[in-house]
């Protein structure tokens, strides 16, 4: 049992459904959310097949974790909803040793008339029942603001639950936030941990941010911001016992659509602001940031540091972001993102980049990757990249239906690639038999036409097919793939990097 604990807690890490928390260049934005998805992650492969309820909630999580071809663990989350909505079950669950889903943690939610949370309990499966592990407590002021988070263990004796810590928020008049303290519980008292303290301006933009702990002040951020909440300077400081000793300084400079043009740095020296650094931003014509420049004030001049380069699609989807430093008095590729996207604008395929000495790795590298439904859909994944698979109807056909309507041939993905990619096909019905097939041929070309291989040549019903190309005996470069059937002939382009 302890061992399906710990594969139910890694999957917990490893993928959740949260509120925007990542970079804008990791989110990968959907109109739908998937059917299933492939992750690399070290190693090995995770794969999550979903199911959703008419409101479009996820029902099942099913989590299907290999390395080589040893399947390393299999877990399904089962999630359910109240009438309203609200999320008031999320079961977890295991396969160990068996075909049989063993039981390994739930978690039960409760709300107020309001839909707020006020119970939020966690129990796990120990020798064949649920045994609780903690709960949490919400309770809300008139204006729906959580005033109270009580978080408790599950008492081993008597079954009573023990206070932990405890987390209170205050409000002022326009119902922001201008307190909050945390305490842990020592026995027989609340002991103070720490607090945070919120200021804001006349027009009720933050103005300061502190955080404070028993042991004394920890850091403050303040701000100037203009009548439309834009930051025009922001000042960092250090705690030092009871006073506030500045830190580093950033003054915010907008061009004349409002949009950041110009952060410039400086730090707190000898009673005085030294400059030190320098970001520019540029824009493409629809307001997209396509360049930040990173630089240091060195030697009374700018010196490179940084640059982070994004290129986007017709519909305003990043499809390319690369972040080079400045080497050698040339920029040097560092790390990046690279996009792929279905007709409908759904992201299909993310991969984290990571060049090294100007070679391209792609083995062993972790990035966050987001897929944005919508603010409340979105999940969150680790690993090398993925691929995102969705429906194309939400209706129900029948086999016959369901096959290709035409000869299609997709563009490989990941592209550019090292050293494996996938390539995708479709051969459609051919009347008057919905089952006759055809002759395939799917061959590989280099820059100058000459065959390099075949990696299809058989006849096939009608369908859809993926082949893979492993180009590991191949050098860098582009190469052509062309598929023939029947009367059918379509040849795209593909890249071999490094």
């Amino acid at each position: 049992m302890k061992k399906l604990i710990f594969l139910v807690s890694l999957i917990v890490v490893l993928i959740s459904y949260t509120n925007l928390s990542a970079q804008s260049d990791r989110i990968m934005e959907s109109s739908v959310p998937p059917d299933s998805v492939i992750l690399k992650i070290y190693g090995g492969e995770k794969k999550h097949f979903y199911k959703y309820n008419s409101n479009g909630q996820i029902i099942e999580d099913k989590i299907i974790t290999s390395f080589g071809d040893e399947i390393f663990s299999i877990v399904r989350m089962v999630f359910e909803y109240d009438e309203n909505g609200n999320k008031i079950l999320e079961l977890t669950e295991g396969i160990i040793d068996s075909s049989v889903w063993v039981n390994s943690r739930i978690m039960e939610y409760e709300y107020d008339d309001n839909n707020n949370l006020t119970s939020e309990i966690i129990r796990n499966w120990e020798n064949n029942a649920w045994v609780d592990y903690s709960r949490t407590l919400y309770e809300y002021n008139e204006d729906n603001n959580v005033t109270l988070k009580l978080f408790q263990f599950g008492g081993e004796e008597n079954n009573v639950w023990e206070d932990y810590y405890r987390e209170t928020y205050e409000y002022n008049s326009d119902g922001k936030q201008v307190l909050s303290v945390l305490d842990y519980w020592e026995e027989t008292y609340w002991d103070f941990f720490e607090k945070f303290i919120w200021e804001y301006d006349n027009n009720g933009f933050i103005a300061s941010f502190a955080e404070i702990r028993y042991r004394g002040n920890v850091y403050k951020d303040t701000y100037v911001n203009d009548s439309d909440g834009k930051v025009l300077e922001h000042i960092e400081y250090d705690g030092n016992d009871t006073a506030w000793v500045k830190d580093k300084k950033y003054v915010n400079e907008y061009n004349d659509k409002e949009m950041l043009e110009t952060t410039i740095d400086s730090t707190w020296q000898e009673n005085q602001w030294v400059l030190t650094g320098r970001k520019n931003y540029s824009y493409n014509t629809k307001g997209e940031e396509t360049i930040l420049l990173t630089e240091s004030w060195q030697d009374s001049s700018w010196t490179n540091v940084t640059l982070d380069s994004s290129i986007y699609n017709s519909s305003g989807r990043i499809e390319e972001f690369i972040s080079s430093r400045w080497k050698d008095n040339v920029w040097t590729r560092d790390y990046g993102f690279y996009y792929e996207y279905d007709n409908e604008g759904n992201s299909t395929y993310l991969q984290a980049r990571l060049w090294r000495d100007g070679i391209l790795i792609t083995e062993g590298i972790s990035g966050e990757f987001i897929i944005k439904v919508s603010d409340e859909l979105q999940f969150t994944y680790r690993g090398a990249y993925l691929y995102a698979y969705y429906s194309n109807s939400v209706t129900t056909v029948n086999e016959i239906d369901q096959l290709p309507a035409k000869f299609s041939l997709g563009q490989n993905y990941p592209n550019p690639f090292n050293p494996t990619t996938t390539i995708k096909y479709s051969i459609p019905v051919v009347a008057p038999s919905p089952v006759e097939g055809q002759h395939v041929q799917l061959k590989i070309y280099d820059i100058l036409g000459n065959e390099v291989t075949t990696l299809v040549n058989a006849n096939q019903s009608p369908g859809a097919y993926e082949v893979d190309f492993n180009a590991a005996a191949f050098s860098s470069g582009v190469y052509f793939y062309t598929i023939r059937a029947g009367k059918f002939t379509q040849t795209k382009k593909m890249i071999l990097l490094r």
